[in-house]
């Protein structure tokens, strides 16, 4: 499986890697959405790094795309 691949999250509709992906509540979310919902659940500020890295762009998303057919 290729983990690099981007996929769009169901929930915010922004690209993100799909080894990057997280589980929540039934669902595949971004990192941005699974921190969003810790902290709106929690009250608490995220504090591990393991959701900090680099986030694919909407051009490398479409990019991608475009080469899929190629």
């Amino acid at each position: 499986m290729n983990f690099k691949k981007i996929e769009i999250c169901k929930s915010c509709g922004r690209p993100e890697y799909w080894g990057d992906m997280r589980w929540l509540s039934g669902r595949c979310v971004c990192r941005d959405c699974y921190r969003a919902d810790y902290e709106s659940q929690t009250g608490k500020i995220y504090v591990w790094d393991d959701l900090d890295g680099k986030r694919p762009t909407r051009e490398e998303y479409e990019e991608q795309e475009e080469n899929k057919d190629a």
